[in-house]
């Protein structure tokens, strides 16, 4: 099994490139076709970051609206608090008045008195 693995190490062993190999390979694959290949990888890194800059322009609008849209209703909210206080305070402002009116007082006054107080001995 020794004898496998020094031969498996000695073929996968890295030797040297023979001279003039490079220009054998760009011979056979040309020299435009390694440039193309080099100006699409490079287009498409530009695409890739234009649409990573897309993206993140995207959620950042996303963002913006939504916090633009809370800042929104809540404003809405307050006003229709706001609108609900006055309302209240104007219909207690109405009981206020007439709770407190001298001709009021005056009628429960009379009222009251009308009405026979019960004593023990006048219990049936």
């Amino acid at each position: 099994m020794n004898r496998i693995e020094d031969d498996l190490k000695a073929a996968l062993r890295r030797k040297p490139a023979p001279p003039g190999f490079a220009a054998k390979v760009f011979d056979c694959v040309g020299a435009s076709s390694v440039r193309k290949a080099t100006n699409k990888h490079f287009l498409s890194s530009q695409f890739g970051l234009a649409a990573a800059a897309m993206l993140i322009l995207a959620i950042g609008l996303g963002i913006v609206s939504y916090r633009r849209h809370i800042e929104v209703r809540n404003e809405a909210a307050l006003q229709r608090t706001l609108m609900a206080l006055s309302i209240a305070a104007e219909q207690l402002d109405k009981a206020e008045k007439k709770a407190f009116e001298p001709k009021r007082w005056e009628q429960i006054g009379q009222y009251l008195q009308n009405i026979p107080i019960q004593t023990e001995k006048n219990r049936p």
